[in-house]
């Protein structure tokens, strides 16, 4: 049997509302979506995760572009001490989507626009909400230090211990 893919925190948006003059969207986590993000993160908590974003088309319609502000506050473990590290996480975003692959390689080698195109747009939706977990992932801290714990004083300690034992 084979076995589904779950998006914690999906929320998908239609490109044909974008319009015109584009739009602006409020997001955020529930409980249980920012509960299961931790869990794929592999982090404690993720609480007040929310984000406003500007979504409008560039480049004659072949581009979305997705620019904005994320921010949350988790908690992880201390990677010396495996105390509890709380921190804000505030993030801009900037993300560009383009409508097929021909159109991104166009980009890709162009010297007029460096940038490079974030995803490939699959359908007529954007799933905003993985956009954001994986933005939200990518902004965490990946070595959560508690203040005030150095890690030399914690080498000594775990040395010490190593040479009282003959194993």
């Amino acid at each position: 049997m084979a076995e589904t893919k779950t998006i914690e925190f999906s929320r998908l948006q239609p490109i044909d509302e974008i319009g015109r003059d584009g739009i602006f969207v409020k997001l955020s986590a529930d409980a249980d979506e920012a509960a299961a993000l931790a869990k794929r993160f592999g982090i404690i908590k993720i609480t007040d995760f929310k984000a406003e974003l500007n979504l409008r088309h560039a480049r004659g319609g072949d581009i979305i572009a997705v620019s904005g502000t994320l921010g949350a506050l988790v908690e992880q473990e201390c990677v010396v001490s495996l105390e509890l590290v709380s921190s804000k996480i505030s993030s801009k975003i900037n993300e560009r989507f383009a409508r097929n692959a021909e159109i991104a390689d166009d980009i890709l080698v162009s010297v007029e626009e460096p940038e490079a195109i974030d995803d490939l747009l699959v359908g007529s939706e954007i799933d905003l909400g993985e956009m954001l977990a994986q933005c939200l992932y990518l902004a965490l801290d990946s070595y959560p230090r508690k203040n005030g714990v150095k890690l030399d004083e914690e080498l000594e300690i775990a040395s010490n211990d190593i040479t009282s034992n003959p194993f």
